[in-house]
């Protein structure tokens, strides 16, 4: 049987901060929360390449045990895939407010709606298929943030 108490740190990751614990949108507000963080980082694209890296290991890690402690694969108080998420969306993008608004969108519309093949990875297991379907709408937000910045150039 496994400890059904959660370890404080995965804890406090993989609920970014407690904001998973908010009753509605946990998946927004982490989004939000994560947004200074990409400001900050994206001042040096190795930094926060290596921050993204990182984020995800930890994530993984945070998603599986709690998974495993709450007895649900993707509960919904684990919003470090959000985080991890937004970061992925702006991946050496240069910002300015209205990239950063649109990137938001862009990922929390194919988070949500979860086009183009993204509801599929929700059946890969473990803390990675928690993280995976995040990721995955983090990619198409940069390639469609990339694309509208490339016809309004």
């Amino acid at each position: 049987m496994y400890d059904l108490k959660p370890n404080k740190i995965l804890l406090l990751i993989g609920t970014s901060l407690f904001v998973g614990y908010i009753p509605f949108g946990p998946g927004t507000f982490t989004s939000v929360l994560a947004i200074p963080f990409v400001i900050l980082l994206a001042q040096n694209s190795l930094v926060y390449i290596l921050t993204t890296i990182v984020l995800t290991i930890i994530g993984i890690i945070s998603a599986q045990h709690l998974g495993k402690v709450w007895q649900r694969k993707d509960d919904g108080r684990i919003t470090i895939d959000e985080f991890v998420g937004i970061f992925t969306t702006f991946l050496l993008i240069k910002l300015n407010w209205y990239i950063v608004l649109i990137g938001f969108i862009l990922f929390r519309f194919f988070d949500i709606v979860k086009p183009l093949f993204i509801r599929h990875t929700e059946k890969v297991q473990g803390g990675f298929g928690v993280m995976f379907d995040d990721i995955l709408s983090g990619i198409y937000a940069n390639l469609f943030l990339r694309l509208l910045l490339f016809i309004i150039r």
